[in-house]
């Protein structure tokens, strides 16, 4: 018994209602206690449920990120495009929990290399809705799509070329992505541009 309640007994004693007061006393300790543990608990829930949307971030952006690595490098090697994910050799599980990732290619052009380009598409998997107050149900609601584009580019002022990467992200959910929310312009003699337009926008490359 800390030195606090020691004194507070013995003052109530003093007075001749300890019982009574003893257990309003009780009773006040259980609803401040109660308090500051409920409003412990609102402070961390939301960093707490927002775990998993984190997670499902983090494997999208990085495993679209490495197919455009992928593909950047199976040009650089090949000089076109890889036609399916196993060819890049990049190591990802098509089919996660939490998205389905695809890519597919242009057809090669020899003459003018710019109009070569490879997207890769992460579709947010479906779930399993158990009922209508699952929080899956509203958690995988929350996901957004992801597309990732690599483009050919002239260098300025020569025949060499480079590619391109940018990743792009839905700006809503459920909102599937396509070549159309991407967009490549080159003028002759000038860098190219490679951005997301429409739906979606930039996160990177």
């Amino acid at each position: 018994m800390d030195y606090l309640n020691v004194q507070l007994l013995f003052y109530l004693s003093r007075r001749g209602d300890m019982g009574k007061v003893t257990s309003q006393g009780v009773l006040l300790r259980i609803l401040v206690y109660g308090g500051i543990l409920f409003g412990f608990a609102l402070t961390i829930m939301p960093s707490f449920l927002n775990q998993p949307c984190k997670i499902k971030q983090s494997e999208v952006r990085t495993y679209t990120g490495l197919l455009n690595k992928g593909q950047q490098a199976y040009f650089t090697e090949h000089k076109r495009f890889g036609s399916n994910i196993k060819v890049l050799g990049v190591g990802i599980n098509t089919d996660t929990k939490n998205f389905t990732y695809t890519t597919t290619v242009s057809p090669f052009d020899g003459k003018n290399m710019a109009n070569n380009y490879a997207l890769n598409v992460a579709i947010p998997a479906a779930r399993e809705e158990r009922n209508p107050t699952n929080f899956w149900k509203s958690e995988a609601r929350s996901a957004r799509a992801y597309i990732g584009r690599v483009n050919i580019a002239y260098v300025p002022e020569s025949s060499d070329v480079v590619s391109l990467a940018i990743l792009c992200e839905a700006k809503q959910v459920n909102t599937p992505l396509t070549i159309a929310d991407t967009e490549f312009f080159q003028k002759p003699g000038q860098d190219a541009v490679l951005s997301c337009v429409g739906n979606a926008e930039s996160v990177g490359n």
